[in-house]
C-alpha cells in the first residue's frame, strides 16, 4: 500500500517481484540516470508524501495501545 501510494504520487517506480531481475532493475536505474530532471521530480515528489514523523507517531500509538491493555 505505502508503494502504490508512492507510485501514485509520482514519487516511485514499482517493479513486480514477479517481473523484479538485474535487467529490470538496470532499466528503471539507467532510465533515472539518464533522465536527471525526472529524477528530480520524481524526488520531490517522493518529498511531498513523507511523513517526517512517522515512525514517532507509530510508536506513540503502540504505546497508546500497550497501555490500555494493561
Amino acid at each position: 500500500a505505502n508503494a502504490q501510494a508512492m507510485v501514485q504520487a509520482g514519487g516511485a517506480t514499482l517493479c513486480a517481484q514477479s517481473e523484479l531481475s538485474a535487467d529490470a532493475l538496470r532499466e528503471v536505474l539507467m532510465g533515472a540516470m539518464n533522465d536527471p530532471r525526472q529524477l528530480a521530480q520524481q524526488a520531490e515528489n517522493a518529498r511531498s508524501t513523507a511523513q517526517p514523523k512517522a515512525a514517532a507517531l507509530l510508536g506513540d500509538v503502540a504505546e497508546a495501545i500497550a497501555a490500555a491493555q494493561n
